[in-house]
């Protein structure tokens, strides 16, 4: 396994795109108006108290929150300025800040194709064959779900992904957030892997997730258990 050259704030971590900052500036206000005049749809009653008591507007009877461009930003100022993240080898550990940029491949598809098998369902094999490939190209920093190991249980799947991602690559890894026990394997599976001790794992961060919603606006009691 390489170590890559960067630039910039991620020393070593090249950078293929950097978006304009007006469009993403559109993408923040209209991100803002759906959260303030829309809403989402939280069905985890201790995620609404905790959204509640934050200043956000929670109408118990539909479920729906919504949550005002006030409260968003005495979240976001509340969040650290720059996040340092280990991976598995030192040489990629990523700088998360303002002006730091850091790339991974697509994620999420169920669906997986290529020139000699064609278009078919996700399986563990091809995961572990787009981690391999994730691995190999210097210009993408970090694992993701690039698709889903339809073959194996949805019960049992973030085993088989945890263990394919710290077994073939020593970029940041992703756990999967759909639910409170899968985030608490996640993380003693990394922590065991990386010979870490609890107090050595919880003084770092070591890995990242992403949180969806579900159409139309609503997250549902997993994805609000993960965060």
């Amino acid at each position: 396994m390489t170590p890559h050259a960067t630039s910039g704030a991620n020393a070593g971590a090249d950078e293929p795109a950097r978006p304009a900052a007006r469009p993403a500036a559109a993408i923040h206000d209209t991100a803002l108006r759906v959260l303030e005049q829309l809403g989402a749809k939280v069905l985890l009653p201790e995620a609404r108290a905790i959204l509640a008591r934050a200043g956000a507007l929670v109408d118990e009877d539909s479920q729906m929150v919504r949550i005002g461009r006030d409260v968003v930003s005495a979240a976001l100022g509340s969040a650290p300025k720059s996040i340092r993240v280990h991976a598995g080898d030192r040489a990629r550990d990523l700088t998360l800040e303002l002006g730091s940029m850091a790339f991974l491949a697509g994620s999420g598809a169920p669906n997986v194709t290529d020139l000699e098998h064609g278009r078919r369902p996700g399986t563990l094999a091809a995961f572990e064959d787009l981690i391999r490939l994730v691995q190999h190209f210097d210009v993408l920093h970090m694992l993701g779900p690039c698709i889903e190991p339809q073959d194996i249980d949805n019960r049992f799947r973030h085993y088989a992904v945890n263990r394919a991602q710290l077994t073939l690559s020593d970029k940041l890894p992703f756990v999967f957030a759909r639910g409170t026990p899968h985030v608490e394997d996640g993380f003693e599976m990394l922590r065991l892997a990386r010979g870490l001790s609890e107090d050595e794992f919880r003084s770092g961060a070591h890995c990242y997730t992403v949180i969806n919603t579900n159409s139309p606006l609503k997250l549902d009691v997993p994805m609000m258990e993960g965060i």
